[in-house]
């Protein structure tokens, strides 16, 4: 029995890598799109998991919400904060700090 509780647990956590780094890869193209999109410098070419939570998506369908952190700049010498919600591997919002436009 508790080789099968082991061998669960196993594959619960090789589940849950799995759909971490699928969010994490759908968070750094939103990220890099936002940043075209708006003409600005995606800096470190990655995004930062801040949080997680459950939500209920459906009736029974219950997802994890993550929120990633990233950095832009706008000229090059400053570094700005954007963040991205994300439920599942789906954009909710993206988000970006004020810069200066020019």
């Amino acid at each position: 029995m508790s080789d099968f509780i082991i061998l669960l647990l196993v594959a619960v956590g090789a589940w849950f890598w799995w759909q971490s780094q699928k969010s994490r890869q759908a968070a750094t193209q939103a990220a890099v799109e936002a940043c075209k999109r708006s003409n600005l410098q995606f800096l470190d070419g990655t995004v930062h998991l801040r949080k997680y939570w459950p939500v209920r998506t459906g009736k029974r369908t219950i997802q994890l919400c993550r929120l990633y952190f990233f950095e832009y700049s706008d000229d090059g010498s400053q570094r700005l904060s954007g963040r991205l919600v994300l439920v599942g591997t789906r954009i909710i919002e993206v988000e970006l700090d004020a810069y200066r436009l020019t």
